[in-house]
């Protein structure tokens, strides 16, 4: 109650319980009794002790000094007494001694009555023994074990029950193994209470056999452009090396049995060998021919026209272009204009003294007037199959060339005022037997000329694969060009060697196929509604002859093209 002069208050009632205090610390009922351990193991002591109100225990060990946490490993409690097993390990040989057990509950501790821990010296025993090996000649080997056992442990190797001088570590190592290593091996490990033997580890230490061909790669004669395999079948101790060679020069990256090429050319024929090794030998196969076969393929290897020299002052020009896909080097060409000549076949009206002047796009780089009766120029006409002049006096005109340029031409004229008929002609003057797919071709073939009444020039395709060709009479778009005097509509025929009429065209009519064919050769392209002729064609190898006109008698200045198509 609180009150002053005014009045007074009484507080809410609070209640004061006094409890009973009644809990002990644990009492021991059963004491511990001395133990004896092994260094290295554990002990056990029994004790039985009383709690107050059931309360839970905790174990200590004092000894030596310590006082260290131990488990109950087994445990029963019945009403306030328990009954434990207490167990702590692993202890040494220096923890001999008086040791007394610490019982702690929530009350208080107690401990036992001193006891006396006796322990003794271990025997060594294995844990980890030695493993089986098989290993080549010459590779690092080692042997482990893992052993307890009261210190100093010591160790002794043997091999097929003998010791080993210095083998005295747990690692028995051999830093390159020799057959005469192979053996049973084991480890005695002892101390001063006693020894034990580890099981046997047998080694086996093989022979590196060398290495030996069994199969030798084989020659082959490959197509050019289709793939090539080679392989070696190899003996000996694995693992094996392989190194490929080209007429004896190395092949990067070629370290397998097996080499291929895919695509082969001409310049991947030559003599393969395989080096294979192992650790302790190598060897080198025998040498492999490859042979690359090229076909004879479809190519244009002439171009001719027999026409006039109607005007004094009056030329016409041929063109060709050299190259192909995958090609180089240089081209070798014969080109003639043939005049005086002509007239041993009847030919009437015959120029006189023709004319050649050769270009490489716009640059002159040769001219011809008179042939010569050059012996070197002879054969090389006769190489070709061309005709041959009437004497070495003749004045027809002739000249060989080695071209690199891919754009060419020659304008052929008269000496002079002259007029009359005259033959021009090129040739290509590779030998069949030489071509291969690097060989640089004549992929174009041309002629400028004033039509007249018509024109026909004439074409060869030589090899023994049939050729698609792309035929073209360009009249109108001439005049795109800024040429004058164009025909206006020209019209082609395509004949075959018996003047056999195979294609014609008035129109090309802007199709699709054309188009195509005209972006595949890189001819220039014409517009869709032009008036200029076009046609593809497949020929076999043969002579064929292209007849261009104007429809309706027209005339005028035409170019007559022949493609290679790809």
């Amino acid at each position: 109650m609180v009150s002053n002069t005014v009045g007074n208050v009484i507080s809410t009632s609070a209640t004061l319980s006094v409890g009973n205090v009644s809990g002990l610390a644990p009492v021991f009922v059963t004491q511990p009794a001395s133990v004896t351990a092994t260094d290295g193991g554990s002990f056990n002591v029994n004790v039985q002790v009383t709690t107050s109100n059931f309360s839970a225990v905790a174990w200590k060990v004092n000894f030596g000094g310590r006082s260290l946490n131990a488990a109950a490993t087994a445990s029963s409690q019945a009403n306030n007494s328990i009954v434990a097993a207490i167990a702590f390990g692993p202890v040494t040989l220096v923890d001999a001694a008086t040791f007394q057990i610490v019982a702690t509950n929530d009350y208080g501790s107690t401990l036992s009555q001193a006891r006396t821990l006796t322990v003794t010296a271990a025997a060594p025993s294995i844990g980890t023994q030695p493993a089986g090996q098989t290993i080549f000649v010459g590779s690092p080997v080692s042997f482990t074990v893992s052993a307890v056992g009261t210190a100093p442990l010591a160790y002794q190797w043997r091999k097929n029950g003998a010791p080993i001088p210095g083998a005295t570590t747990a690692t028995l190592a051999f830093s390159s193994a020799q057959e005469s290593d192979s053996g049973s091996y084991a480890v005695v490990v002892s101390n001063g209470v006693g020894s034990v033997t580890s099981a046997s580890a047998t080694l086996m230490v093989a022979a590196i056999i060398p290495p030996a061909i069994a199969v030798q790669p084989a020659s082959q004669s490959v197509v050019v452009e289709n793939n090539f395999t080679i392989q070696v079948v190899a003996t000996g101790t694995a693992p094996l090396s392989y190194q490929w060679r080209k007429d004896g020069r190395l092949i990067p990256g070629a370290t397998g049995a097996t080499f291929s090429l895919g695509n082969v050319q001409a310049s991947d024929a030559g003599a393969y060998s395989v080096t294979v090794g192992n650790a302790v030998d190598s060897i080198t196969s025998n040498e492999a021919i490859l042979a690359v076969t090229v076909p004879n393929l479809g190519r244009l290897i002439n171009l001719s026209v027999l026409t006039d020299i109607a005007t004094a002052g009056d030329d016409f020009t041929l063109g060709y272009v050299v190259g192909g896909a995958g090609t180089f080097g240089a081209k070798p060409l014969v080109i003639r204009a043939a005049g005086p000549s002509l007239g041993a076949f009847g030919v009437a009206g015959a120029l006189d003294d023709p004319k050649l002047e050769l270009f490489a796009g716009t640059t002159k780089t040769g001219e011809n007037d008179n042939w010569g009766g050059s012996a070197h120029l002879a054969a090389a006409l006769s190489a070709v199959g061309a005709f041959a002049f009437t004497g070495p006096t003749s004045r027809d005109a002739a000249t060989e060339v080695s071209i690199a340029t891919r754009d060419n031409s020659v304008k052929v004229s008269a000496f002079g005022n002259a007029i009359g008929k005259v033959m021009a002609e090129v040739y290509d003057a590779t030998p069949a037997a030489s071509f291969t797919t690097t060989t640089p071709r004549l992929i174009n073939v041309s002629l400028r000329k004033h039509l007249g009444a018509g024109l026909s020039a004439g074409f060869v395709i030589g090899g023994a694969t049939p050729l698609r060709v792309l035929v073209r009479a360009i009249g109108p778009s001439l005049g795109l060009f800024g040429v004058p005097g164009v025909v206006a509509d020209p019209q082609l025929a395509l004949f075959n060697g018996s003047s056999v009429k195979i294609g014609e065209s008035n129109d090309w009519l802007g199709t699709a196929e054309l188009s195509a064919a005209f972006a595949a050769v890189g001819a220039f392209p014409l517009p869709a509604t032009s008036k200029d002729a076009a046609l593809v064609a497949t020929l076999s190898p043969g002579q064929y002859s292209v007849q261009v006109s104007g429809v309706n008698n027209t005339t005028g200045v035409a170019l007559v093209e022949v493609y290679e198509v790809p």
